[in-house]
């Protein structure tokens, strides 16, 4: 079963990642190679299909994906259960998603969150 745009648009975050995990898949490995992460995963990539990484845990941490940002969240968000493949406008989704869902947490507050992160 193929579904189109608007019915992506009315799933949840959470919902799109369970979507995705079964259009796309899940990496086998690990997004970096240790804990300390220096280098990533080269076998992870599927580019030539393109496809690229989203980090699942990329609404709770940002720039998951930096080296330096990695190294000062919990190393789980690394693993492969914790990565799922995505095209990039599937990728640009989840980040609307990620975007709409700190808006309704600052509507209370009247802060606005930061776009693009």
């Amino acid at each position: 079963m193929k579904i189109i745009t608007s019915e992506l648009l009315e799933m949840s975050y959470d919902e799109l990642i369970e979507y995705f995990i079964k259009k796309n898949g899940q990496p086998e490995h690990d997004y970096f190679h240790t804990e300390e992460c220096r280098s990533v995963h080269e076998k992870n990539s599927r580019t030539k299909e393109g496809l690229e990484i989203h980090h699942i845990d990329e609404n709770k941490y940002a720039l998951l994906s930096s080296k330096e940002s990695a190294k000062m969240h919990p190393y789980e968000c690394q693993k492969a259960v914790r990565l799922v493949y995505v095209n990039v406008l599937e990728h640009l989704l989840l980040h609307i998603k990620i975007y709409e869902e700190e808006c309704q947490k600052f509507v209370k507050t009247g802060k606005h969150p930061k776009l693009g992160i």
